[in-house]
């Protein structure tokens, strides 16, 4: 991810990390980091209610609770610019990320863009995911981590749809060898996806890896 000069960026396809003016952020952890990665996640467009927040980060909180949180995030570098609090109770971030660069243009249809924002390698966390990696939400209420589950499934689930969206341009371009291998990819993390294993099976024909297409039978 390529960050801006100014303001707040967030990395979160991967292991989160924050910079302000390009310098990285030294966030606190527990409770402090976790409420900025919600933040950054569901917040930076949308403005989310406190109560909401508290309800997330505490079975029982007082809203006390949250306002210091909410110093120790101002506290930080550039936060009166990014950490956003307006009357009406609702807390938000102005800030870039790379999860928002790669659902802009997943959702625009520029998959070859979007997937370039995607971790190389395998996943730092059990069932394929990428969204905030190596983030530990132990201690924290079922509700925060539900919202963690759902959406590393939304977003895996989207990746999965640009990778196919992505060969599919490339089949129309007459681009097997890159169509074959965007498939192969689609297939590593959906094996049960027949659509896919067909076109790829005709590809490995094509391509005169008769061999290499029996692989996906079964």
């Amino acid at each position: 991810m390529q960050f801006k000069e100014t303001g707040l960026n967030a990395k979160l396809l991967g292991a989160p990390c924050f910079f302000y003016q390009g310098e990285p952020l030294k966030v606190p952890g527990g409770r402090v980091l976790a409420l900025l990665c919600y933040l950054s996640v569901s917040a930076a467009s949308t403005p989310t209610m406190r109560e909401t927040l508290l309800e997330l980060l505490w079975d029982e909180g007082d809203s006390l609770y949250l306002r210091q949180l909410l110093r120790k995030l101002r506290d930080l570098p550039g936060g009166d610019a990014w950490l956003l609090t307006p009357p009406e109770g609702s807390v938000a971030l102005r800030a870039a990320s790379d999860l928002s660069a790669f659902e802009n243009a997943a959702g625009a249809g520029r998959y070859g863009e979007a997937l370039a924002f995607w971790p190389d390698g395998p996943p730092s966390v059990e069932g394929g995911v990428h969204l905030l990696s190596h983030f530990s939400a132990n201690g924290l209420p079922a509700r925060f981590h539900n919202w963690l589950e759902g959406e590393r499934e939304r977003l895996e689930k989207l990746y999965r749809d640009a990778l196919q969206g992505q060969a599919a341009q490339a089949l129309e371009a007459h681009d097997d060898a890159a169509a074959r291998g965007l498939y192969r990819r689609v297939l590593a993390g959906d094996p049960f996806n027949e659509s896919a294993v067909q076109v790829l099976l005709e590809l490995e024909v094509r391509l005169g890896n008769a061999q290499g297409a029996m692989t996906w039978f079964g």
